[in-house]
């Protein structure tokens, strides 16, 4: 579907130069950037690299203690959804 979500990254750990927060639109416009907007969730690159891979659903990755969702429940729900994880159900 088309949509919007803004997203706030912490990544401390591993590549500093990615925290920040991202608008990411999707749908026939696949646009991301940088913005100071107000974010639907907050996360580290933990949870992030977990939902964005599908390995959890977006209900799922609040065992995360990183997460902090807002608000835009209906577009994260679009991004952040759980896919086949191929090896795990093929090997």
């Amino acid at each position: 579907g088309d949509g919007c979500v803004t997203i706030k990254i912490k990544d401390d750990q591993y590549t500093p130069w990615n925290d920040g927060t991202y608008k990411v639109t999707f749908g026939e416009k696949r646009i991301v950037e940088k913005t100071v907007e107000d974010a639907d969730i907050e996360m580290d690159i933990n949870a992030f690299s977990a939902g964005i891979l599908g390995r959890y659903s977006l209900a799922d990755l609040e065992i995360f203690e990183s997460i902090r969702i807002n608000k835009n429940i209906e577009n994260l729900s679009k991004v952040f959804y759980q896919k086949e994880a191929w090896t795990e159900e093929h090997f």
